[in-house]
């Protein structure tokens, strides 16, 4: 017989086994309507472990069953999103938390614009990356349409160049992070 347990907090609620498994999760990105925003799974569990994560965005678009998904608010609201966490055993727990998505200002773009050039864009194979100021805490990631991360590179070097021949045709997303937090989030449209 399994026992569960509601707990509540002012921004996170738990229906949980509470013995066997804890849903839990970080988020982090740039909190603006258009910005990849990503989802770390924080979960644990004592007795066999998670097989299956489901996260809920609320937001009337696809939902996610990777461990740790990025995603894209459209519109400035504040969302609740929920993971649900399943382990081998069939212990199941659910988290939620609000996130408060705005229509962030240029000022905060033009910033960024004005340190970091990526180009060409559209590109076919080859995307330069020029920095105002290097840091050796710069890394380029890029996302496909259904969040998976596809390509991961630290950028040391003030002119550094990512090779992007191994992508296929579409629109991906760029995300610019700098000492781990998004300072910018762009689309990336590569053709062949």
């Amino acid at each position: 017989m399994r026992f569960y347990l509601s707990l509540c907090l002012y921004v996170s609620c738990h229906l949980m086994n509470a013995q066997n498994i804890t849903a839990n999760y970080a988020v982090s990105g740039v909190f603006c309507t258009g910005s990849l925003i990503c989802f770390t799974d924080l979960s644990l569990s004592n007795n066999g472990s998670i097989i299956s994560w489901d996260w809920f965005f609320s937001d009337g678009t696809s939902n996610s069953n990777l461990q740790n998904p990025c995603h894209i608010f459209t519109f400035p609201a504040t969302y609740t999103v929920m993971l649900k966490v399943i382990n081998s055993n069939g212990d199941m727990d659910s988290t939620y938390q609000s996130i408060t998505i705005g229509s962030c200002t240029k000022v905060i773009e033009n910033y960024f614009n004005n340190t970091i050039s990526i180009y060409p864009n559209p590109t076919k194979e080859i995307l330069n990356i020029d920095l105002i100021v290097p840091n050796q805490n710069t890394k380029i990631n890029i996302y496909n349409s259904l969040g998976e991360l596809i390509l991961s590179k630290d950028i040391v070097n003030q002119n550094s160049i990512i090779n992007t021949n191994q992508l296929q045709s579409g629109l991906y997303y760029l995300n610019v992070l700098k000492n781990n937090k998004t300072i910018k989030t762009d689309k990336l449209i590569i053709t062949k």
